[in-house]
């Protein structure tokens, strides 16, 4: 993660299983440290893919951190989603992930 100057300070990776049905996206992810539910949607076609999904994470031990966490990601022909994050515990920190 990167705050608002730029500067790298934490990582998160949560365990996310998302379930497609039509163009609504929805599951369950889990952190070392918070978990929740996650929705979202899938838009464009077979050429051009993109995702738009939130995780709403619920500190599960003292070291983790309740909020909605928003990822923005594009899905690649190789059915690879990759995108940045943004969360509301920590605004104007933002992140780049992949999922498979």
């Amino acid at each position: 993660m990167r705050g608002p100057n730029g500067q790298v300070f934490a990582g998160i990776a949560p365990v996310c299983q998302l379930y497609q049905r039509g163009n609504q996206l929805s599951g369950q992810c889990t952190g070392p440290n918070a978990r929740g539910p996650a929705t979202g949607v899938v838009n464009g076609n077979n050429a051009t893919m993109a995702a738009t999904w939130e995780w709403t994470a619920t500190a599960s031990n003292p070291n983790g951190q309740s909020g909605v966490v928003v990822f923005y990601s594009r899905i690649d022909n190789d059915n690879v989603m990759r995108g940045t994050f943004t969360g509301s515990s920590q605004p104007g920190v933002t992140g780049t992930f992949w999922a498979q």
